[in-house]
């Protein structure tokens, strides 16, 4: 699968004009906020996208960065918060006060990470049954792919890294760059992302159903802003052939 960063970064880049310059733009002048999982390494190349696409409809946005499970619960139960920045098509089981935008926006790698001595073949989800797992709680595409798994949850990638390094767990399953960086600060060098991936997987916005009245309006600005004008069908494909 082509990765999607990319073409938005072309597509940002191809779109600057500002309110001032374009007159069917709306002024900003309410902000909405949206959770996201901290040290997504997505989210600072999606959040000009966002940005730009709720100036189009009279918002600015703020995007509030914190663990996987608590940025999934805030944007189900706290009034504050607006949706949620990226998650995967499916979500909507875990979210039912969230409307999900059907573009999707970004792509990242599922990789399994294990000791250099405890190398094995990556061949999808089914590899890893002979395993011992450890996930980060709040990744609910991971979650539900390892539901006949041994699986180990924690709160982190960084301490799920620490665990894997001390044996505790045979392999850690995280998206690549979030389980790279939890890596490097912990300074942990014996521990490697197994190739390929176990499953790229499509990351789309999520919208509370209180401002269903900008659904419409936030779609298609995506659509345009990412060059995608079929986006859903698209993303429909992509999801049915994994």
């Amino acid at each position: 699968m082509d990765n999607l960063l990319p073409t938005l970064v072309l597509c940002l880049f191809s779109v600057t004009a500002t309110a001032e310059e374009r007159p069917d733009m709306a002024a900003t002048d309410e902000v909405l906020r949206f959770s996201t999982v901290n040290d997504f390494g997505s989210i600072t190349r999606i959040k000009p996208l966002l940005t730009k696409a709720y100036a189009q409809v009279g918002y600015e946005i703020e995007i509030l960065e914190m663990p996987a499970k608590r940025s999934l619960l805030s944007a189900e139960n706290n009034e504050d918060i607006d949706g949620e920045a990226l998650r995967v098509k499916g979500a909507e089981s875990f979210l039912p006060s969230l409307i999900r935008i059907p573009v999707p926006i970004a792509s990242h790698p599922v990789a399994a990470f294990v000791t250099a001595q405890n190398r094995f073949q990556v061949d999808g989800w089914a590899s890893l049954l002979p395993y011992k797992v450890g996930i980060v709680a709040g990744y609910v595409e991971i979650d539900r792919r390892l539901l006949n798994a041994d699986v180990v949850r924690v709160n982190d990638a960084e301490q799920l890294m620490l665990m894997l390094d001390k044996q505790r767990i045979d392999v850690a399953v995280v998206p690549e760059s979030v389980g790279t960086l939890a890596l490097k600060r912990a300074g942990l060098r014996s521990i490697e992302a197994l190739s390929p991936p176990i499953q790229t997987t499509l990351l789309y916005h999520y919208l509370n159903k209180k401002h269903v009245a900008l659904v419409e309006e936030v779609t298609d600005a995506l659509r345009v802003l990412t060059g995608r004008p079929n986006a859903s069908l698209i993303s429909e494909r992509v999801q049915a052939a994994e």
